[in-house]
């Protein structure tokens, strides 16, 4: 009898593990976040400047430019871009 009430568990979880991933994949569209193709990150901007990502890295945690977010990188049309490759070229 054991067996059957833990079958009927492994099947519970299973199907709530379904509903939580049908809701994640729908939830909030509208936020969509910016595909790698969209941002320019600081290796590409190192890599255009010749300077290694981890200096540059350093340097703009000295400066005034605020981090776009969890890492650093923006999207194409963002207004810091211009400050980061000035930044980037003085290294």
């Amino acid at each position: 009898m054991a067996s059957a009430k833990k079958k009927s568990t492994t099947k519970k979880k299973a199907k709530a593990t379904k509903k939580t991933a049908a809701k994640k994949k729908t939830a909030n569209p509208t936020k969509a976040e910016p595909t790698e193709g969209e941002l320019v990150t600081v290796r590409d901007i190192a890599k255009a400047a010749k300077v290694e990502p981890r200096i540059l890295r350093k340097a703009l945690r000295r400066s005034p430019i605020a981090k776009p977010g969890k890492s650093w990188r923006w999207p194409a049309d963002h207004k810091d871009l211009k400050k980061v490759r000035e930044l980037a070229g003085k290294l």
